[in-house]
């Protein structure tokens, strides 16, 4: 799983495509979460960035799923990169991509 193959999955419009929709998934659990959930109002203000921008915040965060190492052994297609294994990841990456900004 060379770099060059992760950075040519994260820039795929397919898989930039199939990230949306795991993040989607994932901002809109948020939006119905628990407001005494760690981090909740950091992840409440990154799951309405992404609402508003779906595919903005997609491509940004296809970065990060790319390096997970399940996703990036399917790389440079990412054909075989289950919707499970990236909305896993998508999940995994929430809070710490909310905390960036």
């Amino acid at each position: 799983m060379a770099f060059a193959d992760q950075y040519t999955l994260a820039t795929t419009a397919g898989f930039i495509q199939k990230v949306e929709i795991a993040l989607v998934a994932a901002a809109i659990a948020v939006m119905t979460e628990a407001e005494n959930t760690v981090n909740h109002s950091v992840r409440q203000s990154y799951a309405a960035r992404v609402l508003a921008n779906p595919p903005g915040e997609a491509a940004l965060m296809a970065r990060g799923v790319s390096t997970n190492a399940t996703i990036a052994a399917t790389a440079p297609t990412g054909a075989s990169a289950t919707d499970n294994d990236i909305q896993f990841t998508v999940d995994s990456l929430f809070t710490p991509y909310a905390l960036k900004a």
